[in-house]
């Protein structure tokens, strides 16, 4: 779950490659990309943006708390009164041959 919640990609896919981890070294990883990052942005004088943490964090809400409380959003299903729109597939630029085999220009 803690791999799941990391918001760093590079730090999710580099857990995920390890065979054998555990939550130790998840929270060692995750803490040392941290720290590295930071140490990275004080040495080129950037600001640090609070919200890019390597460790994504939530609260489980209690129950019966709707979900527009909580900031949730969910798909509705769309209304049956509501005009359908047709979608039209978008087509290649005839100026340029495209290959059958993988399907992009040669």
């Amino acid at each position: 779950q803690l791999v799941c919640g990391v918001r760093n990609l590079k730090l999710q896919r580099r857990l995920l490659a390890k065979g054998d981890i555990t939550l130790k070294i998840a929270i060692e990883e995750s803490q040392a990309a941290e720290l590295s990052m930071l140490s990275a942005a004080e040495i080129q004088g950037k600001p640090v943006i609070p919200n890019s943490s390597a460790i994504h964090y939530e609260e489980v809400s209690p129950e019966g708390s709707s979900d527009e409380d909580r900031g949730v959003n969910r798909l509705r299903q769309p209304n049956p009164t509501q005009k359908k729109v047709k979608s039209t597939p978008i087509q290649p630029p005839r100026s340029q041959p495209i290959c059958l085999s993988w399907g992009g220009v040669t």
